[in-house]
């Protein structure tokens, strides 16, 4: 068993980063649809097994578009996936996603 293991999904698009789903170690989650403009989605997670060890963070790609230029031109552009996880309200993402594309759950209960 995790001290805390919580991941974000980051879309990139020619906009930059937009913030996904979300699962936080604590609260509820969120999903949100991927916007329609998305050219690659990378899920960013951070796990820490106890409270002396250190935070294993992991960033994957899990979806593309195909055309690895554009990507690697607008990683150069924006930078790389945030390495960002946690509360919706610390990545502000109900403020920055239209209400339709956001769902809650419940906390999942072991």
């Amino acid at each position: 068993m995790s001290l805390t293991s919580e991941w974000t999904d980051w879309h990139l698009t020619r906009r930059g980063w937009i913030a996904g789903n979300v699962t936080p170690d604590m609260g509820p989650e969120i999903f949100a649809d991927p916007p329609e403009d998305r050219v690659a989605t990378f899920q960013y997670h951070g796990y820490q097994s106890c409270s002396f060890e250190k935070i294993y963070r992991e960033i994957r790609e899990i979806w593309t578009c195909g055309d690895a230029g554009l990507i690697a031109r607008l990683i150069k552009r924006f930078g790389k996936c945030p390495e960002v996880t946690g509360e919706p309200l610390d990545l502000n993402l109900e403020s920055r996603l239209p209400r339709n594309r956001l769902r809650r759950t419940k906390k999942r209960s072991i």
